[in-house]
């Protein structure tokens, strides 16, 4: 397994995973705002012999935000997801992101990882579905 940056040549592979992994109820990325992150953000892609088996997007701050994560649905059970969280967190001491509060696969590996819960925004997704706030800084110990 390879990870590397995405470019604008898996845009295709990164929509076809994304559409695979939400519904719209989650409010998946559109081809256009995947193809802004892009440019103006960091994906970091795992690959597999050149084929996208999933990403991990990144909107770097002083709290680096995970926007979105997700992994091929022929790709799950590979721990995918675990080693690009890993690898964000050594490329950025401090994150935080937003989970559906219903997701408890994605609210479970982000506790194993270390994150902790620290608070709820309201109605956060299209459904109105709340979404817990998860965040890890530098100096938290990994579980």
């Amino acid at each position: 397994m390879i990870f590397k940056n995405a470019t604008i040549k898996d845009l295709n592979a990164l929509i076809k995973i994304e559409q695979a992994s939400f519904c719209q109820k989650d409010d998946p990325l559109s081809r256009r705002a995947m193809s802004y992150h892009l440019k103006l953000n960091r994906i970091i892609g795992a690959y597999q012999e050149d084929e996208l088996l999933g990403y991990i997007l990144i909107i770097p701050n002083k709290i680096a935000r995970i926007y979105s994560l997700a992994i091929s649905p022929k790709a799950r059970g590979l721990n995918i997801a675990t080693k690009l969280i890993e690898k964000a967190l050594k490329e950025n001491a401090n994150l935080r992101l937003e989970v559906r509060k219903d997701n408890v696969i994605a609210i479970n590996l982000y506790e194993k990882l270390g994150f902790t819960c620290k608070g709820i925004k309201k109605r956060f997704y299209p459904d109105g579905c709340d979404s817990k706030i998860y965040q890890k800084l530098a100096n938290s110990p990994y579980m």
